[in-house]
C-alpha cells in the first residue's frame, strides 16, 4: 500500500521529481515520443550541450548500419 491518497499520486504521475526513461528509446533518442522529451531537453540546455539535438541523418544512419548487421548475419559464408 502506498503512503499517498489518489489525490497525490495524480499530481506526481503528472509532475513527477524523477523521469526514468527505462525503454530503448531514450529521451535523447530521435524517435522518442515521451511526454517529458522536452524537459529532458530543457534541463539539457542548462548544460555545456545546450543546444545539441539528435540528428534525423544520424538516426536513419543507425538504422541503416543495423538493418546491414542483420541482413550480413543472415548471409551464409562467402555470400557478402
Amino acid at each position: 500500500m502506498l503512503p499517498l491518497d489518489e489525490e497525490q499520486l495524480v499530481e506526481l504521475i503528472k509532475d513527477p521529481w524523477i523521469v526514468h526513461f527505462t525503454t530503448a528509446v531514450k529521451a535523447w533518442s530521435y524517435e522518442c515520443t515521451h511526454p517529458f522529451r522536452d524537459e529532458w531537453f530543457a534541463n539539457l540546455d542548462q548544460t555545456p550541450y545546450r543546444g545539441w539535438r539528435p540528428s534525423r541523418n544520424a538516426y536513419l544512419a543507425g538504422q541503416a548500419r543495423r538493418l546491414g548487421r542483420r541482413v550480413k548475419g543472415r548471409l551464409r559464408p562467402g555470400q557478402d
